[in-house]
């Protein structure tokens, strides 16, 4: 074939055409190492970024376990002074009712004569007034027990601000129970209250009442009664809310 010869014209537009792509492909070099630069500082900020939410999350799950724990004991300390509390209770009513026992058999026994001698209704009278004065007491013990065992529910420290946990004493058909109740757990609604009840019993288990919203908390009662860690108790019940809401979302 005969060679193809090109013109001085089209040589110098075709070196000024690989002239500017060349230019071009340096610039697209040029604006590729920026590019890397900036994706380069904008990955260590995230690095950093996420090191300090490790660091903060470290710190606050360090906090929640302290309080836990502080609740924990609170708890504990209730629990003993229900258990003096009830075998207290237990004793005096005992008393009581042997000393009613004893007056209404005396009654029994003296509404046949005609006549009462004077010492006789003065003794009757006498155990009458022991026995009223014995109520009195008694009343005002339950008050004295009722008023401690709130002053020690007070003492329980709130849970840190973010859970919005806190716990009072609420009496649910003449039982004292423990309401613990959460916030800030949905996030549309953060006000929104999450409580339980919970108490124990006198053979020394938990009981658990007006779970609101209701959940299934069976497992980890039975969990708690196991293993007596209120802590994780806590900590299971809160999640039990976080999945409701997830489940009813």
């Amino acid at each position: 074939p005969s060679p193809i010869y090109f013109s001085p014209h089209t040589i110098i537009m075709q070196r000024g055409i690989l002239q500017e792509t060349r230019q071009s492909m340096l610039n697209i070099q040029h604006s590729m190492k920026d590019m890397l630069r900036q994706a380069d500082v904008w990955k260590n900020d995230e690095i950093s970024k996420l090191n300090n939410l490790k660091t903060n999350h470290s710190t606050n799950l360090d906090k929640i376990e302290m309080q836990i724990q502080s609740i924990n004991t609170k708890i504990e300390s209730v629990k003993e002074k229900q258990e003096v509390i009830q075998s207290e209770e237990f004793k005096e009513k005992q008393a009581k009712e042997k000393l009613h026992e004893t007056l209404v058999s005396l009654q029994d026994s003296t509404k046949h004569l005609p006549l009462l001698s004077k010492p006789i209704e003065e003794q009757i009278q006498q155990w009458r007034q022991q026995m009223e004065d014995k109520q009195r007491q008694f009343e005002q013990r339950q008050m004295d027990r009722q008023l401690e065992l709130e002053h020690s529910s007070k003492g329980l420290p709130s849970f840190v601000s973010h859970t919005g946990m806190d716990i009072e004493m609420k009496e649910i058909d003449g039982k004292r129970f423990a309401q613990v109740a959460f916030t800030r757990i949905e996030r549309s609604n953060p006000e929104r209250r999450f409580s339980f009840c919970i108490r124990v019993k006198s053979n020394k288990h938990y009981e658990v009442e007006e779970c609101e919203p209701p959940v299934d908390a069976h497992h980890a009662l039975k969990q708690l009664n196991q293993s007596n860690n209120f802590q994780k108790f806590v900590v299971q019940m809160r999640a039990l809310f976080h999945q409701y809401v997830e489940q009813h979302a």
